[in-house]
This record gives C-alpha cells, structure tokens and sequence, in this order.
C-alpha cells in the first residue's frame, strides 16, 4: 500500500456529493509508503512568518491501484510558515549599469542562494559547490505594468563565463544566472509540463552578450550595453541587472503579464558554477529539483507578488517529499 497526503487552508469535505479531494486541496505527498510515520509539508507566507492553519488528507490505494476514501486529519493544525523574499510591485529607479545601490536601497527583500542556507530555507545543492565563497548570491525581482526587473549579486571565487566556442556543452556548464519563473496565479496544483497560453511557464538565462527567452527559441530579450541589460564579472563576484519588457516575454498564444498583489506565482531561481576546469555544481531553491526543473514545473518553489498573499483559500503550497527541521508541518 501506498499513501497520498493533500493539505487545503479550508476544512474538506468527505461526505456524499463533496467535490472530489484534488478540487479541494493540494497534494504534497504521493506514493508515501506503507510504515512511513510522517510526510513534510513545508509552508510559507509573504515577507513576515506568520501561524496557519492547515487541514489535511490521506488517501491510500492499494498495490492494484483500489483508491480508498479520504482519511481526514481531527480538525487543522497549526504552525509558523515562513517569510520568504517576493516580487516587488515597487521597483527602484532603473539603471543598466551594475552598480546595485538602488537595490539595497529600495527596501526590496532579496532572494538569496547559498550552500548554508537559501530564501525558501531548503538550501539545495546539485553537484559540487564547496562553500558560500565558492558560489552564493542575492536576487532582487520587481514587476510593473511594463516589464520585470532581475538584478543579480554573486559571490563567486573564480568566474567563467559563457563563450561561444569555450569547450564547454553548453551555457549552463558555465557562470550563469537561470530563471525558472510561470507568470500567472497559481490556483491549483503546479504544472507537470511547461504550458502556454493564460498559463505560461519561462525560463530566462543571463549571459555576459544578452538574456535570453529560452523556451522562445532562445529569443533575445536584452543586450548587454544597453539601458535595458549590464552584465559584469569583477575576476570572481559578477552583477548582473536587466529590464525584460513583458510583451516582448510572452510569445504564441500567451497572455501578456498583469501583475496584482497577493498573485501567488512559481519561481525557481538557479546559480551554474565553472571555476574554469568545467561545470562544478548548481545552487536551486527547491529541495525536490534534482537539475530537472527545465522539465516541469512541479520541483520549482513559490512566492508572492507584492506584501500580502491572496485570501486564504486561493492559497497555494510548494510541493515536498522529504524531511527537512525548519519551518514543516509534520503529520
């Protein structure tokens, strides 16, 4: 036998006529296997920790796939959800020129990655990166009605940039900054493959020449030089900052970005690291991407648009499978 644990801001219902249990909650837990005592839900809230409560499911099935009812939790439980960094919907005075003042200036909670710890508190490493000195850095993240702002402080001990040619397989086995980021509210559980349309899913990298729109072709979004994109290395550390219209974004048939206050959308921040003999390793944000989010969407995190989240039935949460000592909701 195996288990299926869902977790919804809102009682479920179990009884004749009740919706069935994916309309009502989330799911973040599947094929829990049998003699397993706990399952890990990691919960989050904008900027500030905060208590919530949470009500909760499992659903067990068997090896020939019987589905049985909903075991429901005695009532919700309640625990602190982290404050993570989110998406300002006040970006600073912008300026292509790497000097990053504005950003620390502007009261803008940054993300942060690091082998010792990261915004979402799952600090996550795929490869080798020995140390914050090795490779770490913040990300600020603003939006308005025009475009998306990305600024990006690394700390890194040998930087080795992309260029064509350079022997490596590819950008990522470079000093890159990746952005996996859907821009739409995320009502419901994560997506399982990229989509498009009212729903669309990106991935962004930043190169030393220009960032770029990768699901797009690889379309060219900003070039380095211009008002819109800087990109510097200082011998180690590098800064990046970009200004990425939203309409020059969106492509096929997606909808173009309308940011609102407690949108709650997927995001997941990644730093590539050479130090100049090849790839070495990544920083993620999300415990459960194992170097496979440019496959789906599902093992990227979250966060917020704005200061506040939306009302508590629309809230979303991040997807988990493992154990981990801060901020779960054990049951």
């Amino acid at each position: 036998e195996s288990y299926n644990v869902y977790a919804s801001r809102e009682p479920i219902d179990n009884g004749p006529g009740a919706d069935p249990i994916e309309d009502q909650a989330e799911v973040i837990a599947t094929g829990v296997l049998e003699g397993s005592q706990a399952a890990v839900h990691y919960i989050y809230s904008p900027l500030e920790d905060e208590q919530q409560a949470w009500y909760y499911a499992v659903v067990c099935s068997d090896a020939s796939l019987n589905v049985g009812e909903p075991g429901l939790s005695d009532g919700s439980i309640t625990n602190t959800a982290k404050g993570i960094p989110t998406i300002s919907l006040n970006p600073p005075s912008f300026t292509a020129d790497g000097d990053l003042s504005e950003w620390y200036d502007s009261g803008i909670e940054p993300f942060y990655l690091a082998t010792s710890d990261n915004s979402w508190g799952t600090p996550h490493i795929i490869g080798a990166v020995n140390d914050d000195n090795d490779l770490s850095g913040e990300i600020w993240l603003a939006v308005d009605e025009n475009y998306l702002y990305v600024a990006a402080d690394v700390i890194d001990d040998v930087y080795d940039g992309f260029q064509p040619d350079d022997g490596t397989g590819g950008w990522w086995e470079n000093d890159v900054f990746e952005l996996f980021i859907g821009l739409y509210p995320q009502p419901q559980a994560k997506h399982v493959g990229m989509m498009r349309g009212d729903e669309p899913d990106y991935k962004f990298f930043f190169l030393e020449t220009h960032a770029v729109n990768d699901f797009n072709g690889q379309d060219t979004l900003a070039v380095n030089g211009t008002d819109n994109y800087h990109h510097e290395n200082f011998g180690g550390p590098w800064v990046l900052e970009a200004r990425l219209a939203l309409e020059d974004i969106a492509f096929g048939d997606d909808i173009v970005f309308s940011a609102m206050d407690g949108m709650r959308i997927p995001i997941e921040p990644t730093f590539h690291d050479n130090d100049g003999a090849g790839w070495e390793g990544n920083l993620v944000g999300s415990p459960t991407n194992n170097d496979n989010a440019w496959q789906t969407p599902t093992v990227w995190s979250s966060t917020w648009i704005g200061e506040s989240s939306v009302g508590v039935g629309d809230e979303i949460i991040p997807l988990t499978y493992a154990l981990h000592p801060n901020y779960p909701n054990p049951f």
